[in-house]
């Protein structure tokens, strides 16, 4: 599939970028970003399609993509994605282009029952072409690209267009149009969501539960020590050292009440911040750490556990029935909102987002029924 390669590096190659798009009703889409490299991640890449030419965005150099926005936020146009949850987050966070309409390729796979979601196994299945994904985890800020990464990113757009076309036919044969439609809305309109560091988040590691409460206090001193050289170095945390070791490091330290934990550490960042982490170590071994207890798991009510099983084992029924995957039925989502604040009546159900009109005439009454029995009115 030959195409026009076109590179975009500052504002009028953007410019005239966005003049081209501006006569397509749909363009493929896909970023890439930074994530397993740097504290902060940021989109490094964005790549375009449309017709016979491929625009490779560098967004490393270029931080402003307003060119973009009035195409990217036109309902009239439709942009076409593969797993779009991620890079609408991410688009949304570094360059506030959101979209007006969207065609997830991996979604429409999902509702039409494919094992196989990956893009790779699409192009294999309707193209015969085999993709090289062995890059995915590339640090896309380095600069300047060899030749094999510049194919990759191509290669990532490059069948969108067409792969829509043969999933948006068998969509339509399948009756299945409303229900990618509403997911496919739904995943327009998720946004970036900063997550605070979480001083306690330890209690997520595997086998913490098994420490005493003085190597609880040290795992913690180490976990916010982590974070703290993490984030100076502009580097994820687990570059600086595994939960694995910290872990390690926490029962060795409380065992033998000494503070060297080099060990759980690399050896320039540890020479660099010994004297720090040796102080937080120390006060923890000291009692001047509080060990946090662990987190409760909160108990579901049973009547709302029952309902929830039910439900579940419902859903399941009736995708069985009709030879389609569980989410076509009821997707997780709105299972979840069904508890959150359970609708009494007909007309709560239809103002659930994510329902749908199809399913609320096919199985409105069933779910209210359902709800009635072990919640009540």
């Amino acid at each position: 599939m030959e195409k026009r390669i076109v590179h975009v590096r500052d504002v009028s190659e953007l410019e005239a970028c966005a003049g081209e798009l501006g006569s397509a009703s749909t363009f493929g889409v896909d970023s890439e970003s930074n994530s397993m490299y740097v504290y902060r991640e940021q989109v490094c890449y964005l790549q375009l399609v449309a017709g016979d030419v491929v625009y490779l965005v560098d967004t490393i150099e270029l931080r402003q993509l307003d060119a973009l926005r009035p195409i990217f936020g036109d309902p009239g146009r439709t942009a076409i994605l593969h797993g779009a949850d991620y890079d609408v987050v991410c688009l949304g966070r570094d360059f506030d282009l959101r979209f007006g309409r969207l065609f997830d390729t991996m979604l429409a796979a999902q509702l039409l029952g494919r094992r196989s979601l990956g893009l790779a196994a699409l192009c294999q299945e309707y193209f015969g072409v085999e993709l090289d994904k062995s890059l995915t985890k590339h640090d896309w800020g380095q600069r300047p690209l060899e030749d094999r990464y510049v194919r990759y990113l191509i290669d990532d757009v490059l069948y969108l267009e067409e792969l829509a076309q043969g999933l948006g036919l068998e969509l339509e044969k399948a009756d299945l149009v409303e229900e990618f439609r509403i997911e496919c809305d739904r995943v327009a309109g998720l946004s970036w969501s900063e997550k605070a560091f979480d001083e306690d988040g330890f209690w997520r590691i595997k086998g913490v539960r098994d420490l005493n409460p003085k190597a609880v206090a040290v795992l913690k001193a180490l976990w916010c020590g982590r974070e703290r050289i993490a984030e100076a170095a502009g580097l994820p945390p687990f570059k600086i050292a595994h939960n694995e070791a910290l872990l390690a490091a926490a029962r060795n330290a409380a065992a033998s009440d000494r503070t060297d934990v080099g060990r759980a550490f690399r050896g320039s960042f540890w020479r660099r911040h010994r004297d720090e982490l040796e102080a937080g170590v120390a006060d923890a071994l000291a009692g001047r750490i509080d060990a946090p207890p662990p987190p409760r798991r909160e108990r579901v009510a049973r009547n709302i556990q029952a309902a929830q099983d039910e439900l579940r084992g419902w859903r399941r029924q009736h995708a069985d029935d009709r030879g389609v995957p569980p989410m076509v039925v009821l997707p997780n989502h709105v299972l979840a909102q069904l508890f959150e604040s359970p609708p009494r009546d007909r007309a709560a159900l239809a103002a659930l987002p994510g329902l749908g009109a199809k399913r609320l005439a096919l199985y409105g009454d069933e779910i209210l029924e359902i709800l009635e029995r072990h919640l009540g009115r």
